[in-house]
């Protein structure tokens, strides 16, 4: 078949001469070899760039490359493929880099045969403008480019499918799979193309036979993590197959999950053949892929054009199914399917028993919450809650009295001190200032001059000094200090002369309420208890005095009057015994709340020594009521 460069329409010229046209306007016609998808240029105009050939091999470097400049995408020219045929009309030749170039200006008018990826027999125009008319002449020479080009591509992988066995042996390769695959070698190998990702000037190809290389990337079919997931199945080989996943393949990736597809990338004429004929699903024969490193540090393949033989096709289109070659990758994919399927199994096995076992934990933390004092809350702070009797006998190495430390666990407020509330606050310091104000004034020569001296009334600063005693789940009890911070965080509020200040006191006495109950109420019913006893002790100790001196007086008197004397005391002092410290206010209502422990270390004298001995406080806690 002739080439259509050489029957080219009345007025159009073969790209080889354009070059002796510079600066000339000329007609050209040509298959896309190459190019660029539109973008915005460096101004405010739209531009594409291609490369255009009319004559075999059809190589981007023997042809004309060529720039368009518009206003806005639609009035670029619509090059969808390679292969498309472009026909132009006063293209600009100019030198670009010592190189021929073609500029449009405003005068050039084209139109473009484009053919979808997938269809290879109709041609689908799209002119620069509605009243572009295309002659007979034009049209035929726009179809004789795409049969012309698309029947060279067909022969070519013809030529390659009969001499594929010669060619082999004649470059010194040897046949190999995937799993035999290592960098920087050139390898011929068979198999099925799962995914395709057409380039602009490439074509890219995953292909697996269903060997496992360790140098590949891992595939995954974990959709919950995009494509990625963690490593949970292998066998004893070290054979994954089920992968780690990731990558270009993405929670849509079909083919095998583990290290068992290759990505190729196909140049020049075999991305050309492979952009009409390869889909996914195919199986092919490769040859000449040569294997590298990409950046990443995989395994990948690429195949580029023949120098020498640039019309040569090395990528080649499995037809017969039922050869051997086809079947043993087909068996190789039932097994690793069936074991992928297994440990996928397996792993949703393993994710559905650590749910349940989060969701055990999430309710079990949500009961945990439910049963406690909803007044308080605390700071979030990554601390585990351990029992109060673990921090009172935390054991130190020797040597070691304390350490600065936050623990996390559960309490409650069982008693205070001081007992008065209104004591909750003590005066920090005063500080008194004195100004002396003088007012220099001009009297007559009969009246004197004199400073008067002002002195401000003393300023109080008070802070809170109270401690609380809290007992743990697990029964223990703690003293917990709170100081002028922590309290201040705990209600909220500021210190103050609470003798004085009734309504602060009252403020105070109902948000404590809402962190021990009636705790105070108990406590000073239980105070007054005690109280009343004490006297009613000092009474009778004041008649066992006299009953005394009675008895010295009449030592001739029954012993039994000072015998029942005696045992009526006795009775009387059993009474007033006080409960165990335990319960030493009856039954507590206060609620358990999540708190944090401080703790610190104190230096304080004992017996004349001055020792360190350790010490807790409250942290972290505010009482937020939710009806205040």
């Amino acid at each position: 078949m002739d080439q259509p460069s050489e029957n080219l329409p009345r007025g159009f010229m073969p790209i080889s001469v354009v070059s002796e046209q510079r600066n000339q306007l000329v007609n050209v016609v040509g298959v896309v070899t190459e190019y660029l998808s539109p973008k915005l240029s460096r101004g405010t105009d739209y531009t594409i760039s291609f490369t255009i050939c009319d004559s075999m091999p059809f190589e981007t470097s023997s042809g004309l490359f060529v720039r368009v400049f518009k206003g806005s995408l639609k009035e670029l020219p619509q090059i969808n493929n390679i292969g498309d045929v472009v026909m132009l009309w006063n293209l600009k030749i100019t030198n670009f880099n010592g190189k021929s170039m073609g500029m449009t200006t405003y005068n050039t008018k084209w139109t473009v045969g484009s053919v979808s990826q997938f269809t290879t027999y109709k041609l689908n125009f799209a002119p620069s403008s509605s009243k572009l008319v295309v002659s007979p002449k034009e049209l035929e020479a726009i179809h004789n480019f795409h049969r012309f080009y698309t029947t060279q591509v067909d022969e070519n992988i013809r030529k390659a499918a009969q001499t594929a066995v010669k060619q082999t042996a004649s470059r010194g390769r040897k046949f190999a799979c995937i799993k035999d695959m290592e960098f920087d070698c050139f390898y011929d190998t068979m198999g099925e193309v799962v995914k395709v990702f057409p380039g602009q000037s490439n074509f890219t190809i995953y292909l697996t036979d269903y060997t496992s290389n360790p140098l590949l990337h891992c595939y995954g079919w974990d959709e919950s993590s995009g494509g990625g997931g963690q490593r949970y199945g292998g066998n004893a080989d070290g054979e994954d197959y089920t992968g780690t996943g990731g990558g270009r393949g993405g929670s849509n990736w079909v083919g095998p999950c583990g290290q068992y597809t290759l990505q190729i990338t196909l140049w020049d004429i075999h991305a050309v053949t492979a952009r009409r004929h390869v889909k996914e699903g195919c199986y092919i024969r490769l040859k000449n892929v040569r294997a590298k490193r990409n950046r990443d540090g995989k395994l990948e393949g690429a195949l580029h054009g023949d120098r020498q033989f640039p019309e040569r096709v090395d990528i080649e289109v499995v037809t017969d199914l039922g050869e051997s070659g086809v079947k043993q990758i087909k068996q190789k994919k039932i097994e690793v399917q069936r074991r992928a399927e297994d440990e996928r199994v397996a792993y949703q096995a393993k994710l559905d028993a650590e749910k349940r076992v989060e969701d055990t934990k999430i309710e079990a933390e949500k009961r945990f919450h439910e049963s406690l004092n909803p007044h308080v809350k605390k700071l979030e702070r990554d601390i585990p809650v351990i029992p109060l009797g673990s921090i009172v006998n935390v054991q130190y190495p020797k040597g070691t009295i304390f350490t600065n430390t936050t623990y996390r666990t559960v309490c409650r407020v069982i008693d205070y001190i001081p007992h008065d509330l209104k004591n909750f606050c003590v005066l920090k310091e005063q500080k008194a200032r004195r100004k002396s104000v003088g007012k220099k004034r001009h009297f007559s020569e009969d009246e004197d001059s004199d400073e008067e001296d002002t002195e401000d009334s003393e300023s109080e600063v008070w802070e809170w000094r109270f401690a609380l005693l809290v007992e743990g789940q697990d029964g223990e009890t703690l003293k917990l200090m709170m100081n002028n911070e922590s309290a201040e965080f705990l209600l909220n509020m500021d210190a103050s002369n609470l003798s004085e200040n009734p309504g602060d006191l009252d403020r105070v006495r109902k948000l404590l309420s809402y962190l021990w109950g009636d705790l105070e109420e108990r406590k000073i019913r239980k105070l007054q208890q005690l109280k009343n006893n004490q006297n009613k002790a000092d009474g009778k100790d004041n008649r066992k005095r006299k009953n005394r001196r009675q008895q010295v007086e009449n030592k001739r008197r029954k012993s039994e009057q000072a015998s029942g004397s005696n045992t009526t005391s006795s009775a009387a002092d059993n009474d007033d015994s006080e409960e165990d410290d335990d319960n030493r206010y009856g039954e507590s209502t206060a609620e358990f709340f999540d708190a944090y422990v401080q703790e610190y270390g104190v230096s304080k004298v004992v017996n004349g020594q001055e020792k360190c001995i350790r010490s807790f406080m409250l942290s972290g806690v505010s009482i937020k009521p939710k009806d205040l």
